[in-house]
């Protein structure tokens, strides 16, 4: 009976080292099983997370401004003006001619730009700074030829200059000016660490 008595007092003892045994064994085979992250993905996943303070790395911020580089672009051919009274410029202008040349080598390049921004705008698992100048930039480089469209349709002949003396390159020059000052304000801004999100009716339409 005392034998009894003293494997009954056991029993509890012994299920729990049991338990323990098939729990150290069920995290062996789990750790054995798993794949280890590769070291860039590792350190992807470190850039895209937020400081103490809720704001994103200085990697994230720099590929905020990156958009941005689309419509600066698109628009290029529009800074001659600018280049001629500033001649310093023209080095940054210089820099981005290659893809405005692209862009310009057929309508197709320029969809597809605007495609692949809209395409990484909509993806889930990048940060929402990134995917709000994403759809920015787009939007921005549509408004910078806006006037050229509302020219086309209401002007009697291309380029027509109006009674205020002002003719249709001259409108895009200023729409491009906009345009610059406006990025200027978005790299200040995602500089911060904070959304562009004050340019009138483009940040509204973007978000």
């Amino acid at each position: 009976k005392r034998e009894q008595e003293e494997e009954e007092a056991e029993a509890p003892s012994r299920h729990k080292d049991q338990r323990e045994r098939e729990e150290r064994l069920r995290l062996s085979a789990a750790e054995s099983s798993r794949v280890e992250e590769p070291e860039w993905r590792i350190w992807l996943t470190r850039q895209f997370s937020t400081d103490a303070e809720g704001l994103p790395s200085p990697f994230v911020r720099f590929l905020a401004c990156l958009p941005y580089i689309f419509p600066l672009a698109d628009g290029g051919d529009l800074a001659q003006p600018l280049i001629n009274a500033f001649p310093a410029c023209g080095s940054f202008f210089w820099v981005l001619s290659p893809l405005t040349a692209l862009l310009d080598v057929s309508d197709l390049a320029k969809e597809a730009a605007f495609a692949l921004l809209l395409i990484l705008a909509f993806k889930q698992d990048l940060p929402r700074i990134i995917r709000f100048n994403l759809s920015q930039a787009v939007y921005l480089d549509v408004t910078c030829y806006a006037p050229a469209i509302l020219l086309e349709v209401f002007a009697p002949t291309p380029w027509a200059e109006y009674d205020a003396g002002i003719s249709g390159p001259e409108v895009l020059f200023w729409s491009y000016m906009l345009v610059l000052v406006t990025v200027a304000y978005c790299f200040w801004s995602n500089a911060r660490g904070f959304e562009p999100d004050r340019v009138p009716i483009v940040s509204t339409i973007t978000d």
